[in-house]
């Protein structure tokens, strides 16, 4: 047999199936790290979200996510709190290829590890409208 993916690496985005007319039509997607994040804001008619599934994007996701940035999506990362996503060189590598902002904790809402939805619809309202551009 030959294995075209790379075998125990994630190589896709969880929601991704379910949300992809969302995200095509938005022309963005924002994502979390995990599935529950993707949960709460999708409760919150954010219908266009995906989990990483982890707190970076190996080079899998990487392809994945320039091939969907070649059909004019934006790409929002929203990691939990103590993630710096300008430390991951696929990410940095990604702002090559697509338009890539940024959901962060700048006014020090979130304790540290929650997620942006953690502490309701409303501060995640706030931190997403206030996103940073990479």
């Amino acid at each position: 047999y030959t294995y075209y993916h790379a075998i125990n690496a994630i190589d896709t985005l969880y929601g991704f199936s379910d949300n992809v007319q969302s995200i095509l039509d938005k022309g963005e997607v924002i994502l979390f790290e995990g599935a529950k994040s993707v949960m709460k804001a999708y409760g919150w008619g954010y219908q266009n979200c995906c989990a990483l599934l982890t707190s970076h994007i190996n080079d899998n996701q990487l392809r994945f996510l320039i091939r969907l940035a070649s059909h004019g999506v934006r790409i929002v990362f929203a990691p939990d709190s103590d993630i710096d996503i300008r430390k991951d060189e696929n990410i940095m590598k990604l702002r090559h290829f697509a338009a890539v902002e940024w959901v962060w904790n700048k006014y020090k809402l979130l304790a540290d590890k929650e997620a942006p939805v953690d502490r309701g619809e409303e501060v995640f309202k706030k931190l997403y409208d206030e996103r940073s551009r990479l």
